[in-house]
């Protein structure tokens, strides 16, 4: 798709004009003058690495992103998506991690122990106290 795409073939048309090297260079060594005054090996090395350039930018979908970047109303949806759904993540994530860490503390206190066990059984009084469970 991005070998189509009309930026991209006018850069690689720029990039195969303009060669730094001449034809007397060390890159054109044995090449004929009369054949169109490319740059030798260095363009046959130019255009391989161009076609894994494009080939790596093909991988990341760079044209499709430059897409999305230039339609507003599509990128204002996918990111109002995306914050929807980051923010159930989170709301779904915070109260598993707040389940398992009450369950621990309800746990130490079944323990007994001296220092955190009194300090465990205060916080969950007043865990219960504020949700109106405890009765006295």
């Amino acid at each position: 798709m991005l070998r189509r795409h009309p930026l991209f073939l006018q850069q690689i048309r720029q990039v195969k004009l303009h060669c730094p090297f001449r034809e007397d260079n060390f890159f054109s060594a044995g090449k004929d003058k009369n054949d169109g005054g490319g740059c030798g090996i260095l363009d046959k090395h130019l255009e391989k690495k161009l076609d894994q350039l494009s080939l790596y930018m093909e991988k990341m979908k760079l044209a499709e992103y430059v897409d999305l970047l230039h339609d507003t109303k599509r990128l204002l949806w996918v990111n109002l998506i995306s914050g929807v759904a980051r923010g159930f993540g989170i709301a779904i994530g915070f109260t598993i991690l707040g389940a398992v860490a009450f369950l621990i503390l309800q746990h130490l206190v079944g323990l007994n122990l001296p220092l955190i066990g009194d300090f465990i059984a205060e916080l969950m009084n007043y865990v219960q106290e504020s949700k109106g469970l405890r009765v006295r």
